[in-house]
């Protein structure tokens, strides 16, 4: 059972959590160290607890001796990548600055010198609100349009994706079977597209018009 102090820390990192995400909802850095701290230590008295549960247990308690030693270990190995990832998200990188001068350096370019780019949508059963949002935000990237072309990739071969695609002018494109899922989909998409940059979207999302002129550059 919990002992008497891993409740009253388990509360106190929830409490901060709810504390902190109200007081600083937006990202900031402070906020991410102070969420991947709290994260880390309910993860410690987790397995300050599971510890006691394993070393003190009485022989007729643990059943499966070979089994529960395995999922102990398992568990700290496990735990131990898990704090490598806190650690890299609680670091922020504020790359606003580069992403500013990269913007101003392409649009101060002659237009004629700016790379093609390709726009992939891959999809599979979203619904028709959803990908409509999604082809009209790609449509309208603020860049070239001779430079610029918007491809559909449809797992689904859905001809109502089809004519939608024809009514906003991008290409649709389809495959006989769907082997690969999502990965076998790009792939597919290699054939057909020969830009030497790439805009993979998810079929959900809808990119900030100057989107290409603030990533493209940090290639």
């Amino acid at each position: 059972m919990f002992l008497s102090f891993h409740i009253p820390l388990l509360l106190l990192a929830c409490g901060i959590v709810f504390f902190t995400i109200t007081v600083q909802p937006n990202e900031h850095r402070l906020a991410r160290l102070v969420l991947s701290s709290t994260v880390l230590l309910a993860v410690v008295v987790y397995l300050d607890w599971h510890s006691g549960l394993v070393w003190h247990a009485r022989p007729e308690q643990v059943h499966g001796v070979g089994w529960v030693w395995y999922f102990y270990i398992f568990e700290f190995v496990a735990f131990a990548e898990f704090g490598l990832m806190l650690f890299q998200i609680s670091c922020m990188t504020d790359r606003l600055p580069q992403a500013n001068k990269y913007e101003r350096q392409l649009r101060g370019m002659d237009p004629d010198l700016l790379p093609h780019v390709d726009v992939w949508v891959a999809t599979y059963n979203e619904q028709p609100s959803i990908l409509e949002k999604t082809i009209i935000g790609a449509t309208n990237l603020d860049w070239p349009k001779d430079k610029l072309d918007v491809y559909v990739l449809d797992d689904g071969r859905r001809e109502w994706l089809r004519e939608m695609c024809a009514e906003y002018g991008v290409n649709y494109i389809t495959r006989p079977d769907n082997k690969g899922r999502k990965a076998g989909n790009h792939n597919h998409a290699l054939t057909i597209s020969d830009s030497p940059f790439i805009v993979s979207m998810d079929a959900d999302f809808v990119p900030s018009p100057n989107f290409i002129y603030r990533t493209l550059g940090f290639f």
